[in-house]
């Protein structure tokens, strides 16, 4: 897999499992033939796996088909869903990355501030400010100003705490390299 679609996931699946986290326990995990699991504490399944093409295919628990990731001509990473809508990640000329749809509206920006702060915006007026302190740890804060700390321990887990410090819930890494996050 590409590293650079590596992180891509990793980040995305980051950024939306502290927000599905509320409700619900995600573990990530390896299957026998090396595919990427993702299940909840509901049961619900997303298999991320290479088809012939090298492509990354993500499946339901049922085996359907619900999008591929691939790159178009420019080098961009590209989501492409079963009912022919797609998401593109374009990166400009400032290294900042533009989210668009398959009609080529901007729905979403991660760009990077002087200060090596990380801003994502949407197009509902949404926006997010990642910030790393001298020790790894990432603050998030949005647009109504409430924040969420990401801290690392010794073991490499990460907690999740919000503002007034309560630990929201934890990815917690097993002997066998997976990571759940677990919900407080």
């Amino acid at each position: 897999m590409n590293l650079s679609l590596k992180k891509l996931l990793l980040t995305a699946s980051l950024i939306f499992a502290a927000y599905l986290g509320y409700g619900q326990n995600v573990a990530y995990s390896t299957d026998p033939s090396g595919n990427i699991v993702a299940e909840d504490d509901r049961g619900f399944k997303k298999t991320y796996k290479k088809d012939a093409a090298g492509y990354i295919v993500v499946e339901d628990e049922r085996g359907r088909y619900l999008m591929t990731l691939t790159k178009d001509i420019f080098g961009n990473d590209v989501e492409e869903y079963g009912n022919g809508r797609k998401r593109i990640y374009e990166k400009d000329i400032f290294g900042d990355t533009n989210i668009k749809d398959e009609r080529g509206i901007t729905i979403a920006a991660i760009k990077k501030n002087i200060f090596g702060d990380y801003i994502v915006t949407d197009d509902e007026g949404g926006r997010k400010v990642y910030k790393k302190d001298i020790f790894g740890n990432y603050t998030e804060t949005d647009a109504e100003g409430k924040k969420r700390v990401y801290k690392k321990d010794v073991f490499g887990n990460t907690r999740v705490e919000d503002e007034s410090g309560r630990t929201i819930g934890t990815y917690k890494k097993d002997i066998f390299g997976n990571t759940p996050f677990e919900a407080q």
